[in-house]
């Protein structure tokens, strides 16, 4: 795992389900103040992308609303890639239970940090 000012490499697997997973190394940058983008740099599918951009949808004084849209990217000439499109429409449902236990976490992590930093002293555990 490295880091410098502009962005953060990480070495991490993607899981399938609890025994299939797809290890890869990904660039996380933050191009703006309401987008990350990740970019898968080694490993399947290098130069994939994952662009996600948080946009607020409240008026000033509202509570706050954000609506999050994600793009994704793919692409690869690895023979597992070519595979994985092959099996796409059977592995189809256990990416879309993966994307939503993944943005169940997201968005769980994103209460506990707005509750933190919410809180009267600031502090943050």
């Amino acid at each position: 795992m490295a880091a410098d000012a502009d962005r953060f490499i990480v070495r991490l697997d993607f899981r399938l389900g609890r025994q299939l997973a797809v290890p890869v190394t990904a660039a996380f940058t933050a191009p703006g103040p309401r987008t990350v983008v990740m970019e898968i740099i080694e490993g399947e599918g290098v130069g994939s992308t994952v662009e996600t951009h948080a946009t607020p949808v409240c008026a000033p004084g509202e509570p706050a609303r954000t609506i999050v849209t994600e793009a994704v990217v793919a692409a690869s000439d690895r023979t597992g890639f070519a595979l994985a499109r092959a099996l796409a429409p059977l592995t189809r449902p256990l990416i879309r239970r993966a994307c939503a236990r993944l943005w169940r976490d997201d968005l769980a992590y994103a209460e506990r940090r707005h509750a933190l930093r919410a809180r009267p002293d600031g502090a943050a555990r």
